[in-house]
């Protein structure tokens, strides 16, 4: 279940970026359950799927590392 987030002003909802990470398995549960579309957002939250994880242990793939980028 993902949980949405409470209490956010519209000032967030438009500057905030709301990102998920997932693996392939979830994606594929969250598209067959019709929660994922096209969009690949789910109420605020915009999917982002981690391919070849290091781990084949779904387990050991709780924690994707963050990688940050400076804007130019």
């Amino acid at each position: 279940m993902i949980n949405e987030p409470t209490n956010i002003s519209d000032y967030s909802k438009e500057t905030v970026c709301f990102l998920m990470f997932v693996d392939e398995e979830t994606e594929k549960y969250l598209r067959s359950s019709g929660r994922l579309g096209i969009s690949k957002k789910i109420g605020l939250w915009r999917i982002i799927v981690a391919r070849n994880l290091p781990y084949t242990d779904a387990r050991r793939s709780g924690k994707v590392r963050i990688i940050r980028q400076q804007a130019p």
